[in-house]
């Protein structure tokens, strides 16, 4: 027998290489658990058919999600728009203080005005469920919220 070392072939390297690209393919193929994309109020929504068994107050908490949701993303629309204003009001060397004081005093009402229409409908939701029912749902509505608000803003170029 011979016992020497045989160079190596190209067939054996190539074969070599490919065996290792396919492996480290699939590899990080299986690692990685896809979810179909979904609209951020499913989750919730989802909860609450499982959840609440009386249907008035499922109906009730449905009607609210969609609400819910249209008020995120009317939060989301106001942040863009007032981060826009202020990199106007900065970029602007005529700007004057009165300008700023306008702006930030404007931008305090009506921030207000949504976050405390998104307190109403909390509550609301909370107030319609059950303690043992509100303790899925609730959870399920911090996604929502986050969501919402992390992909409005990340779609216009910015992030929480």
């Amino acid at each position: 027998m011979n016992w020497k070392r045989q160079p190596p072939t190209l067939w054996g390297t190539t074969a070599t290489a490919v065996a290792l690209a396919a492996c480290l393919i699939l590899s990080a193929g299986c690692s990685v658990i896809r979810k179909t994309p979904t609209e951020p109020a499913d989750d919730l929504r989802a909860a609450i058919e499982e959840s609440v068994s009386d249907e008035e107050r499922r109906a009730d908490l449905l009607a609210l999600t969609d609400q819910w949701e249209q008020v995120l993303h009317q939060m989301a629309d106001e942040l863009i728009e007032g981060r826009n204003k202020i990199d106007g009001l900065v970029n602007d060397y005529g700007s004057e203080r009165e300008d700023f004081e306008k702006f930030f005093a404007d931008y305090a009402k009506r921030r207000t005005e949504i976050a405390d229409r998104v307190v109403v409908m909390h509550v609301a939701m909370k107030d319609l469920a059950t303690d043992e029912e509100w303790a899925s749902l609730d959870k399920a509505a911090q996604r929502m919220t986050k969501a919402v608000l992390s992909q409005d803003l990340a779609a216009a170029g910015g992030g929480i």
